[in-house]
This record gives structure tokens, sequence and C-alpha cells, in this order.
């Protein structure tokens, strides 16, 4: 069976600073991927390589089987929805606007939006308990209900995968619970999902695998039990890391922290 998204000997750069090499990485039809690893790794990077925005030094990324470099941008944004960090809108447009922006690779050149797009953006919207802010500027509403708006306006395009890059990325408590609830509703659905986190804790809540990256390429990759081990997130962050396991009745949970040694003042440090 074809894989969903396939990564073959991936290597990419910026002029001469080399981000990553030799990256390999197949993911299914219907499979949910977080990638995890310190700033500066090429986590985004590696999300807007499988979205085409940037091309490859070496090596080869396919959708489907075909090859990215053999596809049209308005191919790749019918199968492939990305939902960016950060996003501002240049006009104050409604919400519903701005969901239905996503139905734009399936328009012609110059064609308006119909009232089944309309209405497509409008359902979309309802079906994710967020049709109040329909009629709201997007401009005026919290950072939270724009994420929530971006995810669906990307559910617009009628994407196969979605990439999610940071989605809860400056988020309080309460929008981030609201966010991750959304994605995994999606991957019951059966979308295929590739998401970065800077939260390794989002890693048991919501991916099937996890990859792990530093500045050389993958650390681990493999399901989250395997690989989030002590070691690996210890390697990968440049930090020592305890891993946790909580149990109840119904489910086992495990977590992570940073692993400090508390000084005489009642400080933490690390003791390395």
């Amino acid at each position: 069976m074809t894989a969903k998204v396939s990564v073959s000997s991936a290597c990419f750069s910026y002029g001469e600073k080399e981000v990553w090499r030799d990256i390999n990485l197949n993911v299914e039809k219907g499979e949910t991927i977080c990638l995890l690893g310190p700033n500066g790794c090429g986590k985004t990077t590696l999300l807007n390589c499988i979205h085409g925005d940037l091309a490859l030094k070496s090596g080869d990324i396919y959708i489907d089987g075909r090859n990215i470099k053999t596809m049209a941008v308005t191919e790749i944004a019918r199968s492939v929805g990305y939902v960016f960090q950060e996003h501002r809108a240049p006009f104050p447009y409604s919400s519903l606007e701005v969901v239905r922006m996503g139905r734009a690779p399936h328009l012609g050149l110059f064609q308006a939006p119909s009232r089944d797009d309309t209405e497509l953006a409008r359902s979309i919207m309802e079906e994710m308990g967020i049709g109040y802010l329909a009629a709201k500027r997007y401009t005026n509403i919290s950072g939270g209900e724009r994420q929530l708006v971006l995810i669906a306006r990307t559910l617009c395009q009628q994407p196969e995968m979605i990439l999610f890059d940071e989605p809860t990325s400056h988020l309080d408590f309460k929008n981030q619970a609201l966010v991750l609830r959304t994605i995994s509703r999606l991957t019951r659905k059966g979308l295929t999902i590739i998401m970065t986190s800077h939260f390794p804790n989002h890693a048991w809540l919501l991916s099937s695998r996890v990859a792990m990256m530093d500045n050389n390429g993958f650390v681990a990759l493999g399901p989250a039990e395997e690989v989030m081990t002590e070691e690996n997130l210890s390697e990968t962050y440049g930090v020592r890391v305890k891993v946790y396991e909580a149990k109840d009745d119904h489910k086992t949970v495990n977590f992570c922290t940073p692993e400090f040694v508390p000084t005489s003042k009642g400080e933490g440090v690390d003791d390395d």
C-alpha cells in the first residue's frame, strides 16, 4: 500500500547552512505523527518542504506516490492543508469569509465562491462548534478562536492530510485544550495529520507515532510509548527529562518534565 507521504533521503539547507540531512519518513493514510525537537532543529522547515513551499537540496517527497516536484501548487493544496503557527488577516474579514477562503484551490482564476462554498464553510464551523463566530471579525476574536477558524478554513479545502505547525503556540490552557480536542476529533475521522509541538506531552495525547529531531535529523522514530523515553527526550532537548506514569480506573497517562534538583534556597537548578 502506498504511503500518504513519503520523505526519502531528504536534505535541506539555507545556502551553505545545512538544516538536516538523510531524513526518511513514511506516513500512512489516517496516521497521526508528532514532530518533536528544540527550536531551530528544522521541524517547521520539514512541514514547509512537505507542503511544497521549500525545495529540498537533495532527496524526494511523495504524496500518494507522486513526487511533489511534478505537482502544481493547487494540486498539493487540494490534498494537503496547512495550519500555520501564526496568521494575521490583512483586512477585517468576517470569520466565515476566512473559512470560505479554504475553497480557493477548488476555484478557477477570478472565480468567486458559490453559495455551496459558503454553506460548506458555515456547516464546518457549526460542526466544530464555532458557528457563533461566523459574523465576527477575524481580527477581533481571541487567539484560540482564531486558531479554530484557521482549522475550519483548512477543512474547507477538504484535504486528506493536514499539517499543523505548533497548533497550541501562545494559547492559554483552555484554548490549548479546545485545539487539541479538535485535532483528536479529526484523527478519529481518518485524516492524516503531521504536527509539530514544543510540548512533548502532546505526543502521548494525540499521536500514533513520534519523530524526535535534533540539529542533525531524527533522534528516534516510532510509537510514542517506545521512543518517548527519558534517554531520548534528554538527548533531544539537551536537558535531563523525567518520565512519569499516572493511572486511574480507566487508563494510564504518561507525561514528562525537566528534572531539577532543588537548592537550599528552594530554587530549582539542573544538577549537571
